[in-house]
């Protein structure tokens, strides 16, 4: 029983780290993608200003993942606490 326990709180955990990495990384890689197949063409220049705010803010996301995943492992872990 306990064994299941555990195997439950790693798969737990481990959708968890999946999720936000997606979550972290889907904004800047769609952006690419877009961009790769130029499904964002010539804009104007105030489009093109909010195109670059939209991908600063993704990459910013993206550069948030880093810092998500030891937040995410001390607080699913009793070990990583400290008092």
């Amino acid at each position: 029983m306990l064994l299941l326990l555990l195997f439950l709180q790693i798969i737990k955990l481990l959708y968890t780290i999946i999720l936000s990495y997606t979550v972290c990384w889907l904004p800047v890689k769609l952006f690419q993608v877009l961009l790769n197949y130029q499904l964002i063409g010539y804009c104007s220049e105030e489009e093109f200003y909010r195109l670059i705010t939209a991908y600063i803010a993704a990459h910013w996301l993206a550069m948030v993942s880093c810092t998500a995943n030891p937040i995410i492992y001390s607080a699913s872990h009793r070990r990583f606490w400290v008092f």
